[in-house]
């Protein structure tokens, strides 16, 4: 199906599934919008587009996407405020209740005991 044969609402979806992607591989690796472009397979227009909306989504959320200049080479990094990587924290906090103390002896008794 072309882009023109879709409706309003799936083209709105199928853009918002490009800037989630975006944001993924943009928090895995360092990539330009020229390598974003080849890494999802379209243009480099539609990788600004997916941008920007990537862009306004983070800010409202209190985070940014900046370009950075490392040397002579730029990327892309998303910054999300520190509070939110602190909830992201005590959420896999919560899942350990009970932590695993090591034994008495030491490592050798974890290797060896059967454990």
């Amino acid at each position: 199906m072309s882009e023109l044969s879709k409706s309003g609402s799936q083209r709105e979806r199928s853009r918002e599934a490009l800037a989630r992607e975006a944001a993924d591989h943009i928090l895995c690796a360092r990539y330009t919008a020229r390598g974003l472009a080849r890494k999802l397979g379209v243009s480099v227009p539609t990788v600004s587009r997916a941008l920007a909306r990537l862009r306004a989504s983070l800010s409202a959320r209190g985070g940014e996407l900046v370009s950075v200049r490392r040397g002579r080479v730029w990327h892309y990094e998303i910054r999300e405020p520190e509070s939110r990587a602190w909830e992201a924290f005590a959420r896999l906090r919560g899942f350990v209740r009970k932590p695993l103390r090591p034994p008495a002896g030491g490592p050798e008794d974890v290797v060896y005991s059967g454990r």
